[in-house]
């Protein structure tokens, strides 16, 4: 699952990484009431303008090295079947245990 919802709304946050403009699956991104001065205020109320103001702040060089860091992240992350896979594992083995120590 991916964020999609992020409110960081009067949180005294003073400046953004420009990096959230890379966060495409944010349908809500609010960060209104923060002492920041970087970002106008007309763009601070939509979502989809704010993370294309950021991400154009980026040089083509930082969005192509985060991309980079991004996809190699995602493809450590294990799937949904490597991760059911193990919860099985670890079900078999706690049964495991439980037999040997009630035979004990």
């Amino acid at each position: 699952h991916e964020l999609q919802s992020l409110h960081l709304q009067g949180n005294r946050i003073t400046k953004f990484p420009w990096s959230f403009g890379l966060m495409k699956s944010l349908k809500v991104f609010q960060i209104q009431q923060n002492p920041q001065k970087y970002i106008r205020q007309n763009l601070i109320s939509s979502t989809r303008e704010l993370l294309q103001y950021m991400e154009n702040r980026m040089t083509s060089d930082e969005v192509h090295a985060l991309q980079e860091k991004i996809a190699s992240t995602e493809e450590q992350r294990p799937t949904e079947v490597e991760v059911a896979e193990k919860r099985k594992e670890s079900v078999i083995a706690t049964q495991d245990v439980e037999a040997v120590s009630s035979s004990s």
